[in-house]
């Protein structure tokens, strides 16, 4: 489905160095059919991903978001709090 396709390019990316294109993330939020129907669930992504910024957790580089190298240990936390479910 458009939602397992978006969570495993948000999963996959984060368990990179280089993070998140975010030009990538873009074309997948115009192009995969989200939010299926329901509006909030973009906008629950959206915000988990400013909280996860604001509280350090990501980076955002410019034209990536990473999750920093002293958070490597809590990514998985990180990665399931921007899963659209």
């Amino acid at each position: 489905s458009s939602t397992n396709l978006f969570n495993e390019f948000i999963m996959l990316s984060l368990r990179t160095t280089a993070g998140i294109d975010k030009e990538s993330l873009q074309y997948y939020m115009k192009n995969l059919d989200l939010p299926i129907g329901n509006p909030d669930k973009i906008f629950a992504f959206e915000e988990a991903l400013e909280e996860n910024l604001s509280r350090g957790n990501l980076i955002d580089y410019g034209s990536a978001i990473a999750i920093p190298r002293n958070k490597f240990f809590i990514s998985d936390s990180i990665i399931r709090e921007l899963f659209i479910v």
